[in-house]
């Protein structure tokens, strides 16, 4: 039988025991509703505990909503071999027992929700980092999930879900569940969050991105003019340029700046001692667009505007822009002008056809 089609899978993974605490029961009921109730496909692993409360939710609310939707087009369990479901239903997928079951899974769930979790379910975390899937763990539900929440936390800028603010993922993990009712309203918080990150993923995926992000010191807004002056000679170019002088009053700067790095196609770095001395820069904005370089999401332009000493910059094989032996502030203007025009010329094309780079 074909594995059947559905616009977004989502996994739901956490504590495989008959004996799971309030929390945990009550999210799993709520978010296997909520779930159904919002035309997401489940993926669960086929334990009792978390995966057979919630596909059992999911299936009640599909026939109360859909009474003739067949459950093996909502619901995949993947299995290890040998094994029965915990939950019977849906459609089954046999794997040998290990890093199949989380690999296999993954395969087809576009988000993971965890609850709770007694060491499985932080492989579940990392298995999906790995895949690139991202993760939303209810951190009230404690245990695996809790740790899990506290580690997007610190690493959000690698793997925080892209279209969702920081606030808003804080917000709704991160609250007590004390009564159903507090794991229903989250729940449907939580599905407010996967459509953000669906949303802008799709549109991601449709659109083509023509979206410039400019990298730099405040220290050097001069060299920043200097770069930018050069777009709007290009001909027949249709490019989005930005920086952060664009963040308008009341924005969030970090989350502004955040926002802009993953809607970009190319990122310009211009780098001088004062860029190299950014804390800021070195520890956030580099690594993240050096990540997203290498994993083919976006494309470096660097230029040495003045002479740097590069020790400790993470730019092993990105290729410079122009030729860094020769730093900008050294070449005489009419030069200076030949290259920039050269290298924004070299972007624009870059951002029309891609694949001839």
């Amino acid at each position: 039988m074909a594995v059947p089609a559905q616009h977004q899978w989502v996994l739901v993974a956490g504590t495989g025991t008959y004996a799971l605490r309030e929390q945990e029961l009550w999210s799993s009921e709520c978010i296997g509703r909520a779930l159904a109730r919002n035309g997401y496909g489940l993926v669960v692993g086929g334990w009792p505990g978390v995966d057979h409360i919630a596909a059992r939710s999911f299936t009640e609310t599909l026939a109360e909503i859909a009474p003739g939707t067949r459950l093996a087009d909502r619901l995949i369990q993947v299995v290890p071999s040998g094994k029965q479901p915990d939950f019977a239903g849906g459609h089954l997928i046999y794997v040998e027992p290990g890093p199949l079951e989380w690999l296999e899974a993954l395969r087809f769930a576009k988000a993971a929700i965890l609850i709770g979790g007694i060491g499985g379910t932080f492989d579940t975390y990392v298995f999906a980092t790995q895949e690139r899937v991202p993760v939303f763990p209810l951190a009230g539900t404690g245990s695996d999930a809790a740790l899990v929440f506290q580690e997007i936390l610190n690493k959000w800028r690698e793997i925080g879900p892209w279209g969702v603010r920081h606030t808003a993922f804080v917000t709704t993990l991160g609250r007590q569940i004390e009564k159903r009712q507090d794991a229903h309203d989250q729940s449907n918080m939580l599905i407010r969050l996967l459509e953000d990150h669906f949303a802008f993923s799709d549109a991601l995926n449709r659109g083509i991105r023509k979206s410039v992000f400019f990298s730099y010191s405040h220290k050097d807004r001069g060299w920043l003019q200097e770069v930018r002056q050069h777009f709007g000679v290009v001909p027949g170019q249709e490019v989005t340029l930005w920086d952060d002088t664009m963040i308008k009053p009341g924005q969030d700067w970090d989350n502004e700046i955040l926002s802009r790095l993953i809607r970009s196609r190319v990122a310009i770095l211009i780098i001088t001692p004062q860029f190299t001395g950014s804390k800021y820069i070195r520890n956030h904005e580099l690594p993240f667009l050096v990540t997203q370089h290498k994993a083919g999401n976006l494309r470096i332009f660097w230029l040495m505007a003045e002479k740097t000493d590069l020790t400790g910059v993470d730019l092993l094989g990105v290729q410079a822009a122009h030729d860094p032996a020769q730093p900008l502030n050294v070449l005489p203007p009419s030069k200076c002008n030949a290259v920039l025009a050269n290298v924004s010329t070299q972007i624009v094309n870059f951002l029309r056809d891609p694949d001839s780079f």
